[in-house]
């Protein structure tokens, strides 16, 4: 199961109600039964789930979305470009929902994860299972090449409101080399590549992430190299 899903067996995972624009409310019984969601027009929607009981509220707008399940509430921040969505945890509560490595959904999450702890969702091409997205598909690239630039265009503006937030996610995550050097074609791998690219295309005076490092191994986000900016500046040997 992809870290941040659904623990118990049965249970809706929260963040199915993340991209679903016209529900406001999700709750299940205690005992096997129809899992009711309120939409705009008060009707029903999901299908029978044996699990705890559940009850989630979701507020959104244009920019956000806020999730209270049972009472605690988890925030997230909604960026778009092309044919994708990224949600961006905002608390350690959608944190622990997103996972350390992320998910990929179509409009409701799969098992794939993007590497990244933010969850990206599109309308691309899944499996006849509809757990997991087929990576080699256009439409599945398409959605993870249009999140990386989303995400790449905050990471080098800092002055954007998501620039300090989602450099803490890059920098206090898993370090993403071994995401790139993983044998398969993943999702998180395709993500990951495209977003190193958008990065690379363009100079920014921006923190070092975890694939930019120094000749002296450093990786300090905040700091030049001191060993790297000697070897620079110090006159060749002779002079």
């Amino acid at each position: 199961m992809p870290s941040g899903g659904a623990a118990t067996p049965g249970a809706i995972d929260p963040l199915s109600a993340l991209f679903l624009r016209n529900v406001t409310r999700v709750r299940t019984p205690a005992a096997t039964g129809p899992a009711s969601g309120t939409g705009a027009g008060g009707v029903g929607v999901g299908q029978g789930v044996a699990a705890a009981p559940q009850d989630i509220h979701i507020e959104r707008d244009a920019t956000r979305v806020v999730l209270r399940v049972d009472g605690a509430e988890a925030a997230f921040a909604l960026l778009r470009h092309g044919a994708a969505t990224v949600a961006v945890p905002l608390d350690a509560r959608a944190l622990a929902m997103t996972g350390v490595r992320g998910r990929l959904a179509c409009f409701l999450p799969l098992q794939d994860e993007v590497g990244l702890p933010v969850v990206v969702s599109g309308d691309l091409l899944t499996d006849p299972s509809r757990t997991q997205a087929v990576t080699a598909d256009a439409s599945t690239r398409q959605v993870l090449a249009d999140a990386a630039h989303a995400i790449a265009r905050r990471l080098r503006t800092p002055g954007d409101p998501m620039f300090e937030r989602l450099w803490q996610l890059v920098l206090d995550g898993e370090d993403l080399r071994g995401v790139l050097i993983s044998g398969t074609a993943s999702a998180g791998k395709l993500l990951v590549s495209a977003l190193r690219e958008e990065m690379t295309a363009r100079r920014s005076p921006t923190p070092r992430s975890h694939w930019s490092r120094g000749t002296c191994g450093s990786s300090s986000p905040t700091a030049p190299h001191r060993c790297c900016t000697r070897r620079a500046t110090s006159p060749p040997p002779g002079r």
